[in-house]
């Protein structure tokens, strides 16, 4: 089991740095000063040292495994449950994503907004297709 963690939870962090999309810090850091609430779905509870980076101003994590949730993508359960957890609303809400097959397919169940960054085209769908979190703050917050 050991083996397990430490070859899915912990080996990759140090490739993490190298795999941030373009903008997404920037991104992070405008939407805390205008004290967006975020929340961040994962398919395990993230270490100390991920948090530093992909959770920093995140107000809630929610993992496929919690107990409330326990369902994959596209299973609209965890982002309810993020949702429920940040009081926010259906409405009021963007999913934002990289996957339109999962990502889009679950808020599209959920009944909420849903960007999806990527630099493939993705036609259709109920979603917004962006290039990057430059883009989509853009978009935001012109």
């Amino acid at each position: 089991m050991q083996d397990v963690i430490r070859w899915m939870e912990q080996e990759p962090l140090q490739f993490l740095p190298q795999c941030l999309q373009p903008g997404l810090v920037e991104f992070l850091h405008v939407a805390k000063q205008r004290r967006v609430r975020l929340g961040v779905l994962s398919i395990t509870r993230p270490r100390r040292s991920s948090r530093l980076w992909v959770l920093q101003g995140s107000s809630t994590c929610v993992v496929r495994t919690d107990a409330v949730v326990n369902a994959f993508k596209p299973d609209p359960r965890g982002l309810l449950v993020a949702l429920e957890r940040l009081g926010a609303t259906r409405t009021e809400s963007l999913y934002i994503g990289d996957r339109v097959d999962v990502d889009a397919a679950m808020a599209e169940a959920a009944g909420v907004r849903c960007a999806i960054v990527t630099s493939r085209p993705s036609a259709g769908g109920s979603h917004v297709p962006v290039t990057d979190f430059s883009q989509l703050g853009q978009m935001l917050w012109p």
